[in-house]
């Protein structure tokens, strides 16, 4: 099972913050490239990304899901 991300609610959460993806990978603690990255589904989101939607409080049914692998 990996976790997959759900770009439009994440993206839905960057309008209603009005954050650019650069702002939202400085509140997750990672870099711009690797929120680009899994915003554009070339990169699952790991450990350190995942982690920081939560400690914004954004529920992880919110914005991630499981998929079989």
């Amino acid at each position: 099972m990996t976790v997959t991300i759900r770009a439009d609610r994440v993206r839905a959460l960057m309008a209603d913050r009005h954050w650019s993806e650069k702002e939202l990978a400085v509140a997750l603690g990672v870099n711009h490239s690797q929120v680009n990255r899994v915003l554009n589904g070339k990169r699952r989101p790991g450990a350190k990304f995942i982690a920081g939607m939560l400690r914004l409080g954004v529920p992880f049914e919110t914005v991630f899901r499981y998929e079989e692998t």
